[in-house]
């Protein structure tokens, strides 16, 4: 059964749905701008502007840390809406792979 057709990209542009999933997958850690930047192979100053802009949609939050500033999802109603978007979506890719026997 499909629950969902839509997916990050097709809501936000493609870097920031990129930022998102690192974010959200990997929850509740945090990650500065320079890991962000290798894991996801993106610019820092790319990171930095999505980072900002997400911040100012109250999406994500700063956390001071020895090394140094770093950010993570928020943990609240918007976010956790979120987060079951995306689970729905992963179980629909599965349900639908495993159809096919490609897992």
């Amino acid at each position: 059964m499909t629950y969902a057709k839509a997916t990050l990209e097709q809501i936000f542009d493609n870097k920031t749905a990129r930022v998102l999933d690192l974010l959200i997958l990997n929850r509740p850690f945090d990650y500065t701008l320079r890991e962000m930047s290798i894991i996801l192979q993106m610019f820092e100053s790319d990171v930095l502007k999505i980072i900002l802009r997400l911040k100012s949609q109250d999406f994500i939050e700063y956390a001071s840390s020895r090394k140094g500033r770093t950010y993570r999802i928020k943990d609240d109603e918007k976010t956790k809406s979120l987060r079951s978007f995306m689970a729905v979506i992963m179980n629909d890719k599965l349900e639908s792979m495993s159809k096919v026997g490609k897992i």
